[in-house]
């Protein structure tokens, strides 16, 4: 709420308006006509820095000089607090993951929403509205994660962890290769990791029948390597 004091009424019998300043720029125009006012409410404002300073219009157009009747700098920010960390699930290795959007869209108004970014060590936080909220998470190459209906209390702070999986992208461009009479070489891109240029670096027999196996081909990437290799110690013969 920005309140002032006015001139004497006398004086006011002059004064056709008066000019609202948010931050340097012309913000609001309210008309004398009907008597003079001494309050505004200025709502619905994005947290950050306002100044606001206030000048009276004459009916003949004149204006007091800008910049002089000023309220002191007012910071808009939450009333309630949101931090965590966003992680690699644990088979990926569990390592933190930069640049992770966490979204909090509010259940009762879904119009009120905040978003925060991961840094390098996989954690986010930031200042909010006390509110109950939907929780998105969400990463490049990984599955989004939700959680629901979280209570963001007044004047305190909420600690929410995710861990992410891998997306499971589909592989492509599977190529097989007869290398001997009864050893086929199966290669194919995993196109989360290398779209364009894979390099193979592991082949692994996978025995179908006797006298037939295949050489199997993948890029090492964690989790699929792991599962390639469990696959493996099911179905090769010790």
């Amino acid at each position: 709420m920005l309140e002032w004091t006015n001139v004497d009424a006398a004086a006011l019998d002059t004064i056709m308006a008066l000019a609202i300043y948010r931050n340097g720029e012309e913000y609001e125009l309210i008309d004398f006509e009907d008597g003079a006012v001494s309050t505004f409410l200025d709502e619905d404002l994005e947290f950050g820095m306002y100044t606001y300073c206030v000048t009276y219009i004459y009916d003949s157009g004149a204006e007091t000089c800008q910049g002089v009747t000023c309220s002191d700098e007012i910071e808009i920010d939450g009333n309630a607090g949101v931090d965590g960390m966003v992680m690699q699930a644990a088979y990926l290795g569990g390592d933190p993951i930069e640049g992770a959007s966490v979204m909090l869209v509010n259940v009762d108004d879904p119009d009120i929403m905040f978003e925060f970014f991961t840094d390098a060590t996989g954690a986010y936080e930031g200042m909010i509205i006390a509110g109950t909220y939907d929780y998105t998470v969400s990463a490049m190459g990984y599955t989004s994660v939700m959680l629901e209906d979280v209570e963001i209390v007044l004047n305190a702070t909420v600690t929410n962890d995710f861990e992410l999986i891998e997306f499971p992208y589909p592989p492509i461009l599977v190529v097989a290769e007869e290398i001997t009479d009864n050893n086929v070489l199966v290669t194919w891109h995993n196109p989360m990791f290398a779209p364009f240029e894979p390099v193979w670096k592991h082949l692994m027999p996978v025995f179908l029948q006797p006298g037939l196996s295949l050489l199997v081909a993948t890029l090492p990437t964690p989790g699929i390597w792991k599962l390639l290799q469990a696959i493996h110690k099911q179905l090769v013969p010790h």
